[in-house]
């Protein structure tokens, strides 16, 4: 009987020190094997960019769902502040507006 218990708190010892390293294994696991970028996608991108698109929307938000509030023209120079989720975060009138960043190119 006591073989039987030690043994129990061994499988159970043993199999516990393998999900606790597994879990602590798999981001970095699926990182490398995949190429899938685990830190922020908000990056910081501060500079000027010119417009690549023609009556590319402006937007209030960063997404479809938010109000155009005016367009960019071809060869625009604007301002990007950051580029968060595929969205430019760009200055209009003093007010943070937003463009799609596959519109821009950086200068």
């Amino acid at each position: 009987m006591k073989y039987m218990r030690k043994n129990s708190f061994v499988v159970c010892l043993v199999i516990s020190a393998i999900l606790l390293t597994s879990s602590f294994a798999m981001p970095v696991l699926a990182a490398e094997n995949t190429g899938i970028e685990t830190s922020s996608v908000t990056r910081s991108v501060p500079g000027y960019y010119k417009c690549t698109g023609s009556d590319v929307n402006i937007r209030s938000g960063p997404g479809t769902q938010y109000t155009i509030v005016g367009t960019l023209n071809y060869g625009t120079k604007v301002y990007v502040y950051s580029i968060s989720n595929g969205w430019a975060k760009i200055s209009l009138g003093g007010i943070y507006r937003y463009v799609s960043a596959d519109y821009l190119r950086e200068l």
